[in-house]
């Protein structure tokens, strides 16, 4: 009798150990569960740091174990982006990366990640921050003749027909600058907006409808300071031909982010509802409504004598490929 209660003591001390080690085990993977998702890092901003670096900063994520650093070249147009740093310790909030070349653009992204003995959790990436870096040495553009037409000259002169590199020359300051997108050379709107000058501009308009009388507009935009005088020179030359071609949408400077030659002021918007932004592989319209030349007054004929103008003086009408911008003239084509 003895022998059967402590079978059953034993039995009992068995299955209660076993209960316990089996609560333990729970409890252990209760608490070793991989880490929540960080929230998304805010406020990237890149700024030149020496001649060869940027400096990243960002705004702290609570809770957060460190930080990713993803970098891509933005100058070569590659949408690849590469890790180039990690940073241990929620209390850091910006790095430096070296090895930067001058006269490149970069695009920087940062995400935030949580650790523990577990996994790592990752946070959602950061908006794009851009930085460029300015060339320290530039060799002087071969001078030709100064009559303002064909030839290098000074920022503020008029060119036609420029070359490249006396584009880069006229607008940076360096005509030995290459960058596939150059309305990525200035990294934010303060920087850019100081170097944008407000000019005054005639064009013609319908009084009434689209047809009909015209009258003179006068317009202010802003554009590159060191484009003012031939923006200029391009509607003094359209108002005073004998087309009068009518204008009741203009526009210039525009701070947008990302690659748009807006950001630099070169770039002019013409019309935009009638000379629309579309894929015509697609037929997706991404700005405007309509592009029908010859029979829309409005609309601007890739061969017409505005677009002949702009050409005359460095400007192309946007048309790469698939994608096609009616509305758009830039100087350095993109």
């Amino acid at each position: 009798m003895v022998h059967k209660k402590k079978s059953a003591v034993r039995v009992m001390m068995a299955l209660f150990a076993a209960l316990m080690l089996w609560t333990g085990l729970a409890a252990f993977a209760q608490a070793a569960k991989k880490p929540s998702a960080p929230a998304q890092v805010k406020n990237v901003k890149v700024t030149a740091s020496g001649t060869s670096s940027h400096k990243i900063t960002w705004k702290k994520v609570s809770g957060a174990t460190g930080y990713q650093i993803f970098c891509r070249d933005y100058s070569t147009g590659s949408k690849l982006y590469k890790r180039v740093k990690t940073i241990s310790g929620a209390s850091r909030t910006s790095c430096t990366i070296s090895g930067r070349k001058q006269g490149k653009a970069y695009a920087y992204v940062v995400r935030a990640y949580k650790k523990n003995s577990v996994g790592v959790a990752y946070g959602k990436l950061s908006g794009i921050a851009y930085g460029f870096i300015k060339k320290t040495t530039t060799k002087k553009p071969a001078t030709g003749n100064n009559s303002g037409t064909n030839g290098a000259a000074a920022s503020s002169g008029i060119i036609q027909n420029p070359t490249t590199k006396q584009k880069y020359q006229k607008v940076f300051g360096n005509a030995n600058l290459s960058m596939r997108y150059p309305g990525g050379y200035y990294t934010s709107a303060s920087q850019a907006k100081k170097n944008m000058k407000s000019i005054t501009v005639k064009t013609w308009d319908f009084k009434n409808g689209r047809s009909g009388a015209k009258y003179t507009r006068t317009w202010t935009i802003m554009v590159h300071k060191n484009l003012a005088a031939t923006v200029q020179q391009i509607f003094k030359e359209i108002y005073n031909n004998s087309e009068k071609f009518p204008i009741h949408e203009l526009g210039g400077y525009d701070w947008r982010g990302g690659h748009s030659e807006h950001n630099t002021g070169t770039a002019i918007d013409i019309n935009w509802t009638e000379n629309y932004m579309v894929n015509i592989a697609t037929g997706a319209i991404t700005a405007g409504k309509y592009w029908r030349p010859g029979k829309d007054p409005y609309s601007i004929p890739k061969n017409g004598v505005v677009a002949k103008i702009f050409k005359k003086y460095g400007f192309s009408q946007g048309d790469w490929g698939n994608s096609k911008d009616y509305m758009h003239f830039s100087y350095f084509g993109t």
